[in-house]
């Protein structure tokens, strides 16, 4: 910027200062625990992150997650943390539930032939006996029917 008149100098440095603070966000997500995150899923939150314009800061010290950019782009990279958490947390339960229990299927009927289900289908069945739901839908394999 170029003026004879300082007065006018410092509003313009004023204005432009408020306009780009008015564009950016920030936010602290605290007590993020990402130590149990896959590397992978950190990648991908990254580089979902980078691609919102968002810099994504995590201090493993305090456990807070902060996200400077675009207010827009900071809110949607905050809400896919919380999804991304929520996922990681039904999973590390689902884990647990199915340690306990192994659930298989006969693969052709009166032939006394078992199969057993898939780790992960296994957890599913598990955790829908345990809330009483009457089927388990697994995008991954099959949709399964339980009689409990």
């Amino acid at each position: 910027m170029i003026s004879t008149n300082k007065n006018h100098l410092n509003k313009c440095k004023a204005a432009i200062s408020d306009h780009a603070t008015s564009l950016v966000s920030t936010a602290d997500i605290k007590k993020a625990d990402m130590l149990d995150w896959p590397q992978k899923t950190i990648n991908d939150y990254y580089n979902f992150c980078l691609k919102q314009y968002v810099k994504p800061t995590w201090n493993r010290d305090t456990s807070t997650l902060d996200l400077i950019g675009p207010k827009n782009a900071v809110q949607n990279a905050e809400r896919r943390y919380y999804q991304l958490s929520a996922e990681i947390h039904k999973e590390a339960r689902i884990h647990a539930v199915a340690r306990n229990v192994i659930w298989s299927v006969e693969t052709t009927m009166d032939s006394n032939t078992w199969e057993q289900y898939s780790y992960k289908l296994n957890g599913l069945i598990e955790d829908a006996k345990l809330k009483q739901h009457p089927h388990v839908k697994n995008l991954f394999e099959k949709i399964v029917v339980v009689c409990f």
